[in-house]
């Protein structure tokens, strides 16, 4: 028997915080595999009775979340990308890809600062190559620590 629309209202009920972040991670996955704005709209409108501008708070939600989660030191973001490679590369290797171990194991190097990067700058010799070069500090380290200029 269809529902009448007052019906579904009065359904309605405010979701309490454990329920509210998980249907937050929720459409945090749905986005990362890529499924279209409004396929997810459809689907919490029709999964959890959630009508559509509510619908969009929850995307607001989990695009928040991801910046949150983003915002962590730069020593976690790395150990957390050389930890990731290093599974993948013992997958590979399980799986005898030795092509895909070799590129993990290139890639975690670079990340590890492992290859240096070589800068030539060429011009006329009476007259000198202008270029700006701008070196990224590391956020955690302290004011004037590693500068030995004065």
């Amino acid at each position: 028997m269809a529902k009448d629309i007052a019906d579904i209202e009065y359904e309605r009920q405010r979701a309490d915080k454990p329920l509210f972040y998980d249907r937050v991670r929720t459409v945090q996955e749905w986005l990362l595999i890529g499924k279209p704005v409004s396929d997810i709209i459809m689907n919490i409108a029709q999964n959890w009775n959630i009508g559509e501008r509510q619908a969009h708070r929850y995307i607001r939600e989990a695009r928040k979340l991801f910046i949150e989660q983003n915002k962590a030191k730069s020593d976690e973001k790395l150990a957390f990308h050389i930890s990731v490679r290093t599974s993948l590369y013992a997958k590979a290797l399980h799986d005898k890809d030795i092509k895909t171990a070799l590129a993990i194991m290139k890639d975690t190097a670079e990340l590890e600062g492992l290859y240096t990067k070589k800068l030539e700058v060429f011009g006329n010799k009476d007259k000198p190559v202008p270029f700006q070069l701008i070196l990224k500090v590391n956020d955690d380290e302290e004011e004037g620590e590693g500068d030995d200029t004065e």
